[in-house]
């Protein structure tokens, strides 16, 4: 098999694990830490949310991106980021949450979400610029493990905490 479709296939799967590792991360992961750095609410609050959200699922992915992506890192992760993002806005005017008084907050995330992923994308070739084939074969193996544990996580821990007590 050649090394373009195999590298389709895996900008494709990644696509589709970084969207739903970025939803999750918008809706459990940057949650909690907005709600208590800032407790206000309002636009601003939804703001912080956006923020936090899309730094939270940005920073680790980005940075494993960059290790696994070594060349053209700031145009390749920029589109990798958008994307994931597109996709995820899509789903979310596809299940009819555009609308309303909060229609922008998706929006806003994916906004957030693409600078922020090709930064630490970049960061990460800049840090590390020579990295093997293995540490590209393991980088890319803990970015799809982090997108199943940031999706499957919260599903996880309030089956274990809400669990009937025997």
């Amino acid at each position: 098999m050649k090394s373009r479709p195999i590298a389709i296939s895996g900008y494709v799967v990644g696509v589709l694990a970084l969207a739903a590792a970025f939803s999750m991360a918008r809706a459990f992961w940057g949650t909690f830490p907005a709600f208590y750095l800032w407790p206000k609410g309002g636009v601003s609050g939804v703001i912080v949310h956006s923020f936090i959200g899309a730094l939270v699922g940005s920073l680790p992915f980005g940075l494993l991106f960059g290790l696994v992506v070594p060349s053209r890192t700031a145009v390749n992760a920029t589109f990798f980021a958008a994307l994931a993002a597109g996709l995820l806005v899509a789903f979310v005017a596809w299940a009819g949450f555009l609308s309303g008084p909060t229609w922008w907050v998706t929006p806003l995330d994916a906004l957030f979400f693409i600078p922020l992923f090709a930064i630490f994308a970049t960061l990460a070739t800049r840090f590390v610029p020579a990295t093997t084939s293995y540490v590209r074969a393991i980088a890319a193996v803990a970015f799809l493990l982090l997108a199943v544990f940031y999706y499957f996580g919260p599903q996880l821990y309030f089956s274990y905490v809400y669990a009937p007590k025997v």
